[in-house]
């Protein structure tokens, strides 16, 4: 992580850092409505795959995060039938 940021204090702060990583939503914005997308995937592809790896060996883990992460996924779920 260290590698690919560099010196994090050129940073602002943790918005600045996802969008460098590519982690913030994409804008799609018309006539004064604003629409967020999919992340806009424009930083570094490793490091989001590390940060996702990291994230589910977190959640292996720890049953409090395991317990959030299955909130998470039951509110996407019940947002996005399939």
């Amino acid at each position: 992580m260290v590698l690919t940021l560099g010196e994090v204090g050129r940073f602002a702060g943790a918005r600045q850092v996802a969008s460098y990583l590519g982690l913030t939503p994409r804008e799609h914005s018309s006539g004064g409505k604003q629409r967020l997308g999919h992340i806009s995937k424009q930083g570094s592809s490793l490091m989001r795959f590390l940060l996702v790896e990291a994230g589910q060996s977190a959640v292996k883990g720890d049953a409090q995060l395991r317990r959030a992460y299955a909130r998470l996924a039951a509110k996407r779920a019940a947002r996005w039938p399939r």
